[in-house]
Parts: structure tokens; C-alpha cells; sequence
């Protein structure tokens, strides 16, 4: 199965050594689970949409902690609030190592609730949207958002171009 490569998939690496837990909200089909897969591939990894991995957690998410170690990904965690604080109580046990939980959920007021009231302090709400132009071509990234830093006129004035007129009438046309 071929996947591409997301532009924010370092910048979520960077922000797990920060914080116990990272949160990627968005809407459905825009690459989430995908995308936890290809950031802890060795991750101890649970779809709340699956019936058994739902069962497995529903009664004691504590539990699951005490059984497994290292990594966790929750795909759908929107489905079972309460284990946001199984989640707490088990990054409290062990504040300082960052890293072990990402998860992932669509955007919804319960779910946006759940995190903060529960996770506050302890993890960082990423945005995913839909493929950008270079992704969906699988090109690299524009040199114009790394000439963001430097912060002066002149670093724009001879940027290259990256895709061909007909290539974004492409994606304009038929997705992206």
C-alpha cells in the first residue's frame, strides 16, 4: 500500500518529545489514522471504531495500561470519553515521559470538551486538514515557508515555482 508523506509529520515527532499526549483532530478522510500509523508504527495501536478494540477498553481503560507498556495510538477516541481520564491519570503516574500517547479524533464539541477539561497541561491539539498541492503530488514542500523565517521582502523575490499551471487546475478540479 502505497501512503504520502505529510508535511507535518516532523513537526508532530518534535512536539511527542514535548508532551505526554498529541492530539490530531480534523475531519474524516483527511488522513489521521494513516498518519498515526506512519508516526509510531510500533505503537500499541487501538481503532475505538473496531468492536473489539472498543470492548477491550470500554470497562477498564486503566487496565490496558497495566498489561501493555511504551506507546499508545487511540484512533476515533471521540467514541469513548472516558478513557481521556484513564489517559490523565496515567500520564500524572509518569509526568516526565513524553511521547506515549497520540491520539486521534474528528472535530466535535464532546471530544474538544473531553481534552479540556481532562488533558489540559498535558498535550497539544494538532489541526489535519486535507492534502496540501505538494503532498497530493508528492513533490517537495515550497521554498517559500522555510523564506518565512527570514522575514524580509527580498527572500520572496526569486522563489521557484514547484508545480505546473495544469497540475494545480488539477487538483482545483478534482480534489486537493
Amino acid at each position: 500500500m502505497h501512503t504520502l508523506k505529510r508535511n507535518s509529520i516532523q513537526s508532530i515527532l518534535s512536539l511527542l518529545d514535548l508532551f505526554p499526549a498529541v492530539v490530531l483532530l480534523g475531519a474524516r478522510q483527511v488522513g489521521k489514522s494513516t498518519q498515526v500509523k506512519q508516526i509510531l508504527p510500533d505503537a500499541h495501536y487501538f481503532d475505538l471504531e473496531k468492536d473489539s478494540d472498543y470492548t477491550r477498553i470500554f470497562d477498564d481503560p486503566e487496565l490496558l495500561f497495566k498489561e501493555q507498556h511504551g506507546a499508545f495510538i487511540f484512533d476515533e477516541a471521540q467514541r469513548l470519553p472516558k478513557l481521556f481520564q484513564a489517559i490523565r491519570v496515567e500520564v500524572d503516574r509518569n509526568r516526565s515521559q513524553n511521547g506515549r500517547f497520540l491520539i486521534t479524533g474528528s472535530s466535535s464539541p464532546e471530544l474538544l470538551q473531553n481534552i479540556t477539561e481532562t488533558l489540559a497541561g498535558r498535550c497539544v491539539i494538532v489541526e489535519v486538514n486535507g492534502f496540501s498541492w505538494n503532498e497530493a503530488l508528492e513533490c517537495p514542500q515550497s521554498e517559500f515557508y522555510s523564506r518565512l523565517e527570514i522575514k524580509t521582502i527580498d527572500a520572496f523575490k526569486h522563489l521557484n515555482t514547484t508545480t505546473s499551471y495544469p497540475e494545480l487546475l488539477d487538483l482545483c478540479l478534482y480534489g486537493s
